[in-house]
């Protein structure tokens, strides 16, 4: 066999988990967020220091919190809900996606969406990058809202309203899956045309 041979039919076993692990994860923050769009801001409580100490850690502490500010702030928190409603839209959507691929798609044709995930990926960790390092991936969002200059992370008992975030496990975990897909994007290519033995997935 031409191609990668034998290892085509591991490759279809490497893409079929590569790809069904945001099939699988997507959906569960989809869902939450197109049914409430302060579901995932009431989850960054549980992690970022500022908003754990405020106890915005539920919903309804988000709204709480939001519905006490002016009114111009009360809108674009409205417009920032309805694009993470909107975000959980596109996430069941590529979740959906991705189970097409899976099921539907020879590893030999797979080099695409193996792409896609690896800009997906790796566009996500660069925003984190940005927003802890302040990494000139776009606009510096923690700068714009007065947050601490480039390379300084703030020390949440010196200044609590001058705090970069930290979302390091996030910036690698992104980085590294979107890295993966790259590799077996470009083995998908390397297998060509050529169909595995192994078809359908499953």
């Amino acid at each position: 066999m031409s191609g990668l041979g034998d290892f085509a039919s591991v490759l279809a076993w490497i893409s079929h988990i590569w790809l069904g692990i945001p099939a699988l994860l997507y959906p569960i923050g989809g869902i939450m967020s197109i049914l409430d769009g302060a579901a995932k801001l009431a989850m960054s409580g549980g992690v970022d220091p500022v908003l754990k100490e405020a106890e915005i850690t539920t919903k309804e502490k988000v709204y709480e919190t939001l519905k006490n500010t002016d009114d111009a702030s009360r809108q674009l928190a409205l417009y920032s809900m309805l694009l993470l409603r909107n975000w959980g839209s596109f996430e069941v959507a590529a979740s959906a996606a991705c189970w097409c691929v899976i099921f539907m798609v020879p590893v030999h044709m797979r080099a695409a969406p193996h792409f896609i995930m690896f800009w997906l990926r790796c566009s996500i960790a660069m925003n984190d990058a940005s927003t802890q390092y302040s990494f000139p991936w776009g606009a510096d969002t923690v700068a714009k809202l007065g947050g601490v200059t480039k390379g300084q992370v703030a020390v949440v008992d010196v200044d609590k309203n001058n705090v970069r975030p930290a979302v390091l496990g996030s910036l690698v975990s992104h980085a590294v899956f979107g890295i993966v897909d790259l590799i077996i994007a470009i083995l998908c290519l390397a297998q060509g045309s050529v169909p595995t033995k192994y078809s359908p997935p499953f």
